[in-house]
């Protein structure tokens, strides 16, 4: 939410500005030895600086101009939470045209001034705020795969964008509703129409982008068949199980040994209430022996079941173990 806060921060800036759209024309441009518009040689100035200080090796950000950047003076940060991948997913592009053909019209004052740098730095802040929301999503996928792996993992697998977006779109209304209440909450009533605005702009052109990142990155999970993303993938299923399962997870190597110990502990809670069991199974019409024979089967059937649900959490445990190998044989192949 603190990125959309600052979306429309940026929107309301630059709805106080004239278009000046002489920036986005490059014949306009008077720079030396630059071809381009006033606005691109603006961000391709900020991405260089920003470059420098490791700003696009972070996962989720993405330059508008790649090819243009200087290597970073500082050591990359040693974290990864999205797929290896994800940076391929750049939609850029789409939001450069789409925010000088159809949100920047319908945002600025019509007309131009003798500023035209004030305009140029607000649209390249502009792009980039609304360029790290849209590819930021990715973190949101990743989120709802982790939280909710068997609803995703069908539709990952069969490659189903229809189905996927099915998805994301549902739990996207709930988080339109949210946003709403927070920009009203957070502006009041001081700027409702600049606001209005900046909701319909972003709700129109935006929403939809955000949800094609995260198709695009949720399908790059199922293209991406090594074997260290399918054990991740199942990895990530394990970890959504029950609390309760969870619990015989981290029991480890000791559950064989356990099982044992409860198949022991449950014949002795039934003898040292047999006489009790007898007596109870008398006064319901068996007699003695097949009382006897009952309470024998009685103590097989508990044991049996006590030892078989810890086997299968043995089971899980083993699985663990053998995804943890491929995982750990992924690492340790060259990459090409």
């Amino acid at each position: 939410m603190k990125q959309e806060i600052i979306i429309f921060h940026n929107f309301l800036e630059r709805s106080q500005l004239p278009l000046n759209i002489e920036n986005c024309s490059s014949e306009a441009c008077t720079i030396s030895g630059f071809s381009g518009s006033f606005v691109e040689f603006i961000m391709q100035e900020s991405e260089k600086s920003h470059a420098r200080a490791g700003r696009y090796k972070r996962e989720g950000e993405l330059p508008f101009f790649g090819k243009m950047l200087f290597e970073p003076v500082l050591p990359p940060l040693e974290y990864s939470v999205l797929h290896p991948y994800a940076a391929s997913i750049n939609l850029n592009d789409v939001i450069w045209d789409l925010y000088f053909s159809k949100i920047l019209p319908k945002l600025a004052k019509t007309g131009s001034d003798n500023d035209k740098s004030l305009c140029a730095v607000s649209d390249t802040k502009l792009l980039q705020v609304l360029s790290k929301r849209v590819h930021n999503s990715m973190f949101l996928a990743e989120a709802k795969f982790r939280d909710s792996p068997d609803l995703y993992e069908v539709a990952i697998q069969q490659q189903n964008v229809g189905k996927l977006k099915e998805l994301l779109i549902c739990s996207e209304m709930d988080e339109r509703r949210r946003r709403v209440q927070e920009r009203t909450k957070f502006f009041g009533e001081s700027f409702k129409a600049q606001i209005e605005l900046g909701g319909k702009l972003f709700d129109t052109y935006l929403e939809p982008l955000i949800v094609e990142v995260q198709v695009q990155y949720l399908l790059l999970k199922g293209r991406d068949d090594s074997s260290s993303s399918r054990a991740a993938r199942k990895l990530i299923r394990l970890s959504a199980l029950s609390k309760t399962k969870q619990g015989v997870l981290r029991a480890g190597p000791s559950l064989e040994y356990f099982a044992k110990a409860v198949v022991i502990f449950t014949f002795a809670v039934m003898v040292s209430a047999k006489d009790k069991i007898l007596e109870f199974l008398t006064k319901k019409g068996l007699v003695p022996d097949k009382a006897s024979l009952a309470f024998l089967v009685l103590c097989f059937v508990s044991a049996k079941g006590a030892y078989d649900t810890l086997k299968q959490g043995k089971e899980v445990v083993d699985l663990v173990k053998y995804y943890a190998k491929l995982l750990e044989k992924d690492k340790k192949q060259p990459k090409l």
